[in-house]
């Protein structure tokens, strides 16, 4: 046989078929398909899709999605949250850093709830028949009537108001047990008779219960606008003491105040103690415990919780 040249060539040559330029190809040509531009592509290329510009890539190229600008971006970029200014990566600001104008912390945050409500309570001790009708009798404290002790009870809420919003130029302590370390009275022990009868307790209760009714109710009321619309100073003075202290541990101060002389009201006219919820008992506990180990140490305060046997009496003053 000869080929389209004249030539000749093997009896059994391989079978040949006409390309697309019309000249020869083996039998058995790798299979073909066309590919964007005409030319012949393996006949298993690699499966191809068309990106945006229309040029192939890869059958399984990383899913993607469009960004603003209309490119293409990973399927799985990383997350972004906005800034001041606009998208920006996740990572690219430190947590926390557009909270700069909050004052409060979380524990202030805390006090500022649990005040009001250990006040409140303390108001409906104050308000009970059974305080007006023993006003003039001792109380449970030395020297003191039940309408002094009730007088000074109200006092709490009364200081709260005046103090909150106050400025300060006085040292600041760091906590509520720096104030309890420093304060004389912790170390005087009681009052005598004379120093009782001439203080503002006294005085108070010579007004009646109904002065102090009104005026611990308006007190409540202005520590809790005080305190809700973020209008309480950070550092509170306490003049009579000659430093201040930061707004919780000035709030955790008068809260312990309330817990004790609530007890204290309570046990002078025959009634029960309020229960306080954890919210307000839990912080004076506290505070109430570490002063009873410094001022008496570990060992008593371990066996006066449980050993009977060998207890000793402790107090935090």
């Amino acid at each position: 046989m000869s080929g389209p040249s004249g030539r000749g060539r093997s009896a059994r040559p391989r079978r040949t078929s006409l390309g697309p330029s019309g000249q020869g190809r083996s039998a058995r040509p790798r299979r073909t398909s066309l590919g964007p531009s005409g030319q012949g592509l393996s006949a298993r290329p690699r499966r191809t899709s068309l990106g945006p510009s229309g040029q192939g890539r890869s059958a399984r190229p990383r899913r993607t999605s469009l960004g603003p600008s209309g490119q293409g971006r990973s399927a799985r970029p990383r997350r972004t949250s906005l800034g001041p200014s606009g998208p920006g990566p996740r990572s690219s600001a430190p947590v926390g850093r557009g909270c700069q104008n909050v004052r409060m912390s979380r524990p202030v945050d805390a006090l500022d709830a649990s005040f009001p409500i250990a006040a409140s309570i303390a108001l409906d001790l104050i308000r009970r028949p059974e305080v007006t009708e023993q006003w003039s009798s001792p109380s449970a404290l030395p020297h003191l009537s039940v309408g002094g002790l009730a007088c000074h009870l109200g006092r709490q809420a009364v200081r709260a108001a005046e103090l909150l919003p106050a400025p300060s130029d006085l040292p600041t302590l760091k906590s509520a047990d720096n104030h309890y370390e420093r304060a004389a009275w912790v170390t005087e022990g009681s009052p005598d008779k004379d120093s009782v009868a001439s203080g503002p307790d006294e005085a108070d209760a010579v007004r009646g219960p109904a002065d102090l009714h009104a005026r611990s109710a308006q007190a409540l009321e202005e520590v809790g606008d005080l305190l809700s619309r973020g209008a309480a100073r950070d550092i509170v003075p306490i003049p009579w003491q000659g430093w201040a202290l930061p707004r919780s541990e000035f709030l955790l101060t008068r809260q312990l105040e309330i817990v004790v002389h609530s007890d204290d009201l309570a046990v002078s006219v025959g009634v029960p103690t309020p229960e306080f919820p954890a919210d307000v008992f839990d912080p004076v506990r506290d505070l109430l415990v570490r002063l009873a180990v410094r001022r008496n140490g570990q060992s008593a305060l371990i066996s006066a919780l449980s050993r009977s046997e060998r207890s000793r009496n402790i107090s935090a003053f």
